[in-house]
């Protein structure tokens, strides 16, 4: 039997792995009472669904990443095909969970002036531009990008770090 060798490199991902779903853990058991408080108790509504989906979604994933993180991508060297399917699941996970947030801002700002349709179209727009810019990001990302022995991105197109650039700058307007 071959004993798995375990770079630093690695270690250190199932490291950070392991403490973000610690964390996570942490999180929802030290506010579940606050939550069940205000929200589980509350009338259900779409804002109410969005927020509990984004709760539990992320748990999920976070602990699907965690368990492909410590058995499939523990030894090297992993499978490319693998090494793209985990970077799929995860650009996924959080391409839908921001999504997810940005509807409900949309909808809480959307709100707060008083239901205006302009505001709405606008918001509307903003959001189409956001979900463009992700699904086009995903595919750059999984048409050129190259993966190393351990799983690691080596290439990366440079025409993302500009669309990373555009999506922060939208997120800062949309939020602001």
């Amino acid at each position: 039997m071959e004993t798995p060798i375990v770079l630093p490199s690695v270690f250190l991902r199932n490291c950070s792995c392991l403490a973000a779903l610690v964390v996570l853990l942490y999180d929802h058991v030290i506010t579940f009472r606050f939550e069940y408080k205000y929200i589980w108790k509350r009338p259900q509504s779409p804002v109410k669904s969005m927020y509990l989906f984004c709760r539990y979604f992320g748990l999920i994933c976070q602990t699907v990443n965690a368990v492909l993180v410590f058995s499939k991508l523990q030894k090297a060297p992993v499978d490319a095909m693998l090494c793209r399917s985990w970077f799929t699941f995860l650009i996924a996970s959080c391409s839908v969970l921001g999504t997810i947030f940005h509807i409900i801002v949309a909808l809480r700002v959307y709100a707060l002036h008083l239901k205006d349709h302009k505001i709405g179209i606008l918001l509307a727009i903003l959001l189409a531009v956001i979900l463009g810019l992700r699904i086009h990001t995903w595919l750059l990302c999984y048409r050129h990008s190259t993966y190393g022995d351990i799983c690691s991105v080596e290439y990366v197109p440079s025409s993302l770090l500009y669309l990373g650039k555009a999506f922060h700058l939208s997120v800062i307007f949309f939020v602001d």
